[in-house]
């Protein structure tokens, strides 16, 4: 078992998952696996990217939407949030931009879970989420190492609190 199966261990049962980022979502079977009754979606603006998810897993729904506009938001309807390796250097104030509003999109209770390649990365990201009033970073240990490539190296988990 690899490190982020071993992370979503920990989330046993979400009612409702965003996985914000997606790309083509190449850990869509890990999530079908792991949670096979919860609602499970896929956001990213790469078209092509969705369109190569939706035929590894039909079973997500697949949405093309820009971060800072999501068509939910700011609705609290989420268990769980995904962030896993969000290209936080490349697009900084686009993921800025979607960290401010993941507190309205957390349910009371719900978690967000960030990964990361650098230690740099998952700083800014704590920078950006240290002015919510309403989120808490929660301890994950136990985890096994990451990968040589440096998979999910830095993780980072939040509460919206209840």
């Amino acid at each position: 078992m690899n490190r982020f199966e071993s992370l979503l261990r920990y989330f046993p049962h979400p009612v409702l998952v965003l996985d914000a980022g997606c790309g083509d979502c190449d850990t869509a079977q890990q999530y079908r696996g792991q949670w096979e009754k919860s609602g499970i979606i896929g956001l990213d603006q790469d078209s092509d990217g969705l369109k190569r998810a939706f035929h590894r897993e039909p079973s997500i729904h697949w949405l093309c939407a820009d971060l800072t506009q999501l068509p939910f938001a700011p609705h609290p309807q989420f268990d769980l949030i995904l962030a896993r390796h969000p290209n936080v250097d490349g697009v900084p104030s686009t993921w800025a931009r979607f960290f401010e509003t993941v507190p309205t999109l957390l349910l009371p209770g719900g978690h967000l879970i960030v990964t990361t390649y650098s230690a740099l990365e998952s700083d800014k990201v704590r920078q950006w989420l240290a002015p919510a009033p309403n989120l808490f970073e929660i301890p994950i240990e136990g985890l096994p190492p990451s990968d040589l490539v440096g998979h999910d190296a830095w993780v980072r988990v939040y509460c919206r609190k209840p």
